[in-house]
């Protein structure tokens, strides 16, 4: 098993994924290794869920796939996919999430960087 799948292996497969898919997500999910490294030392939980909604004007199932991270500093990241295809959906909230998580400690860096500039 790959450090990656060790590192998310605490992932939770909530409504609508099958535990049978675990190892297929896990290694389609790696390249966020990169992005949960950055998060606090002492860790994150993460939740995977697929829910279907109601059904569209050609009567297609609409659903919802969620991709949840919260980070033991405080943060939740939640991205959403709204693709009918899982394997489509999956890869959305994957690459979403690696942006959420850049974006959001990136700025978190720079204010940081700003005040310490500040400081006499």
């Amino acid at each position: 098993m790959s450090e990656t799948a060790r590192r998310l292996d605490g992932l939770r497969l909530g409504t609508g994924i099958s535990p049978s898919r675990r190892e297929e997500i896990l290694d389609l999910f790696a390249p966020l290794e990169t992005q949960l490294a950055r998060l606090p030392a002492d860790g994150f939980d993460a939740e995977l869920s697929v829910k279907d909604g109601d059904e569209d004007r050609e009567h297609n199932k609409k659903m919802q796939t969620t991709l949840e991270v919260w980070s033991s500093g405080g943060h939740r990241y939640v991205t959403t996919s709204r693709e009918p295809d899982l394997d489509r959906a999956l890869v959305e909230v994957r690459d979403d999430m690696r942006r959420t998580i850049r974006r959001t400690l990136d700025r978190t860096i720079d204010r940081k960087r700003r005040a310490a500039e500040r400081r006499p």
